[in-house]
């Protein structure tokens, strides 16, 4: 590193946004070192400090003011509909929120970000996700509710470090098959989506032990639950069941199960005889405790 783009280096650690602007002014003429040192073009990261410089509660919170450095990516409650492609600024991020905005939809160059491990872009108008996802491989916890989403990219299945998944409040019908490599994923969020069938393809998903499928259109209910070693809470609320399999009783573990809001008194045979089966486990037939 030459000395001349190490004082360029500090002038965009400055606190001071004057600093910073005259740093971005200096590095075109360092361009090329400039782009192998972080990643993205010059204006890309401009357009991303503009953004950033917006939010003085952000630079409160991590006063942190070279972007390569930052630790956390904040766009909450931004007006803007697209984020800009210097995000792939943001190399050593590992937690990013960008929720309660006017997104339309994630950029590709969110695959950039291959140290993040905490994602959330919630209530926004995101309709699709982009297949770089399955970049982020160290991802651990990925929130997308209250969207758009139609359904997910196949790549979603590279993510095996996934413990916790949030999907609820969007539009999925179904679920991509390789979904299933999450063996890791432990809870698994799908309220309010517009399923009519129980999504098979997790089946085979045995570290789950929390299901969320109320407020869905599920009528015929047909599960597999020989995999569910470790499932301890199940909720079924709030979908137009017709049956109710008597093998749930097999599910060990198992200690809730979430009936509200069907018609739960065709079940009162089927309730029985699963409860016989797993004595230890708790039906909730009436209202749920939250």
């Amino acid at each position: 590193m030459t000395k001349e783009f190490e004082n360029l280096l500090n002038l965009l650690k400055s606190s001071i946004s004057e600093n910073v602007m005259l740093g971005l002014q200096l590095a075109q003429n360092y361009k090329s070192e400039f782009e192998a040192y972080f990643g993205c073009l010059v204006k890309e990261y401009e357009n991303m400090y503009a953004i950033f410089l917006a939010d003085e509660n952000g630079w409160e919170q991590n006063p942190v003011f070279l972007l390569s450095e930052r630790t956390d990516i904040f766009l909450t409650d931004k007006k803007i509909k697209q984020i800009p492609n210097g995000i792939r600024v943001f190399q050593n991020a590992i937690e990013g929120n960008f929720s309660f905005g006017l997104l339309e939809k994630l950029p590709k160059e969110i695959g950039n970000l291959k140290k993040m491990v905490d994602l959330s872009a919630c209530h926004t108008h995101i309709k699709k996700i982009p297949k770089e996802i399955g970049n982020l491989v160290n991802l651990e916890f990925l929130s997308l509710m209250e969207n758009k989403l139609e359904e997910l990219p196949k790549e979603i299945g590279n993510l095996e470090n996934l413990i916790n998944l949030n999907l609820q409040k969007n539009v999925l019908q179904k679920l991509p098959p390789q979904i299933k490599k999450l063996q890791k994923l432990e809870k698994l969020n799908l309220h309010n989506n517009q399923f009519i069938a129980f999504p098979n393809e997790i089946e085979d998903i045995s570290s789950l032990f929390f299901l969320d499928m109320s407020t869905n259109k599920i009528e015929n209910l047909k599960i597999n639950c020989s995999k569910f070693e470790k499932l301890k809470e199940l909720l079924l609320y709030e979908n137009p069941l017709k049956n109710l399999p008597k093998e749930i009783g097999n599910l060990k573990k198992l200690r809730w199960l979430y009936l509200d809001k069907n018609q739960i008194e065709i079940f009162s045979k089927e309730i029985e005889e699963i409860t016989k089966i797993n004595p230890l486990l708790s039906i909730l037939e009436d209202e749920l405790p939250f």
